[in-house]
């Protein structure tokens, strides 16, 4: 069995575990089995890790202690070394290298690096700086590299490697037809929500964090409210902007028409309940989360220029400009909700190239390919 010593999950729900996560569950695990580093003390997927056979290392959080965290980090690699060959390094950005530096330092074989974003709005200039001097050495010193979009790809690793062929884009693919629309479902969940036939729901799912862009999704809605009173918001997700959220909605009087759910693992169900999708991300590397939504048949509205237009697998997603302003964006969701109708989509979405059952297989040749060219290191 070949065991892939994995970085990039995280303790709560994100599009990069998300993408760990459906690929993990869909490659024989007994030919290769993942094994995660995680910076805390707990992983909301734990138990599933454990059940399917994988391990769970925990370090401390570099944000609460950085030495720490090296230390930690110098300790796991090199106990590590001996137990696996390839390191396989998911992020979204590189103004902290010590985990590849280590790597190197303790002669893994293969380093795989693989990015998942674009460039932060919010990116503070010696962050930035740093960022730009590591994805130079990961580009370098990394055996493979991967991007979920070309974007990511320029932004994570450079625009030169995305130029030269170096980066290969894998999709972050889906199992689409676990959200393929189904009327019951819809009916089941709507009524747990105490949701009425006559609300038209507008759905949000991802982490509150200032990237997903909640806060201006809240001022949207409120304009959406003043056209259509019934309308409710459901937003999906856990984050450290929860308290901004909570605020938002008491200061425009939103209380009694907003849903909160937290974290939700039955993302494909709460997609049933919805009649939109909003997703107004400041930067996104492609927004896994829009697959699933069209999977489902959902009509979908998303940042233009910030999210990456190959999403657009089914034609169900329209691009509005974020400086158009609130009530544009309301316009154009009631405008086009009108007219869309809704039905399973899921064919489409895996013919597309983002199905995960053919990107397991996949990844699982070029893990097997690999692990024979090192058979004799």
């Amino acid at each position: 069995m070949i065991r892939i010593l994995i970085f990039g999950l995280t303790t709560g729900l994100g599009g990069v575990g998300t993408y760990l996560m459906n690929l993990y569950r869909n490659i024989d695990r007994n030919v290769i089995q993942f094994d995660f580093v995680v910076e805390g003390d707990m992983c909301y997927f734990a138990d599933e890790i454990q059940a399917m056979g994988g391990k769970i290392y925990y370090i401390k959080p570099k944000r609460k202690n950085v030495f720490l965290n090296i230390k930690d980090l110098w300790i796991l690699l090199k106990k590590c070394r001996k137990n696996y060959k390839m390191i396989y390094f998911n992020f979204s950005v590189l103004y902290y290298n010590v985990p590849f530096i280590l790597s190197k330092l303790f002669r893994y074989p293969i380093i795989i690096a693989h990015g998942h974003n674009t460039c932060p709005k919010n990116m503070k200039n010696i962050r930035y700086l740093l960022h730009c001097i590591n994805r130079y050495y990961v580009s370098h010193f990394s055996n493979y590299l991967f991007a979920c979009s070309s974007q990511a790809g320029e932004w994570v690793l450079g625009k030169k490697a995305v130029e030269e062929g170096k980066v290969k884009v894998i999709p972050n693919a889906i199992n689409a037809e676990i959200f393929k629309y189904n009327t019951e479902i819809r009916s089941i969940i709507r009524n747990e929500l105490r949701i009425d036939k006559e609300n038209f729901v507008v759905g949000n799912i991802g982490r509150v964090t200032y990237q997903k862009n909640q806060i201006y999704l809240i001022d949207i809605f409120k304009e959406i409210k003043k056209k259509y009173d019934k309308a409710i918001l459901l937003l999906v997700g856990d984050g450290e902007l929860m308290d901004d959220i909570n605020k938002k909605i008491h200061t425009l009087d939103l209380s009694d028409s907003v849903i909160l759910t937290g974290a939700r693992s039955d993302v494909s169900k709460l997609l049933q309940a919805m009649d939109v999708f909003v997703f107004p991300s400041l930067f996104e590397g492609l927004g896994i989360v829009l697959l699933e939504a069209q999977a489902s048949g959902l009509l979908c509205f998303a940042s233009k220029g910030v999210i990456p237009e190959q999403v657009n697998v089914t034609g169900n997603v329209k691009f509005i400009d974020l400086n158009k302003g609130p009530a544009y964006w309301a316009e154009q969701i009631l405008k086009y909700s009108i007219v869309h109708k809704r039905k399973d989509m899921t064919e489409t979405v895996k013919i597309s190239g983002y199905d995960i059952k053919d990107l397991a297989t996949n990844f699982q040749e070029f893990i097997i390919s690999v692990d024979g060219n090192i058979k004799d290191k």
